[in-house]
């Protein structure tokens, strides 16, 4: 059964990619075959890098709206991973300032990122 695109079951043959898709030479598929069911678990798979990618483009894309504050808050926060209280501590502000400049930073971040998208 050619459009059964699961791997083998009993006797039943074991469906490779080429074959499905019915691109390349025969002759090679032949030679060097990837099972259907071992490139399906390569297909989809996210990458954690490429979203550390978008991130950082996005922040970059939005430094220059934000003030030399805000971006140094946001530099402990994401990248030293500190606590507001341990900003807070650094910076010499409130730990409640610290949580406004964040929330401020990122509005204008995500403002930034919105227009970028439409």
């Amino acid at each position: 059964m050619h459009g059964d695109v699961a791997g083998p079951v009993g006797g039943e043959e074991e469906h490779r990619v080429g074959d499905v898709l019915g691109v390349g030479d025969p002759a090679e598929r032949d030679a060097d075959p990837v099972p259907l069911r071992v490139a399906a678990d390569r297909v989809g798979v996210d990458e954690p890098g490429y979203e550390l990618v978008e991130d950082r483009d996005a922040i970059e894309a939005g430094a220059g709206v934000l003030d030399d504050t805000e971006r140094e808050v946001l530099r402990l926060r994401f990248e030293e991973d500190l606590t507001q209280s341990k900003i807070a501590e650094q910076v010499g502000y409130s730990q409640m300032h610290v949580s406004r400049i964040l929330r401020r930073a990122l509005a204008k971040l995500r403002e930034i990122a919105d227009e970028q998208d439409s």
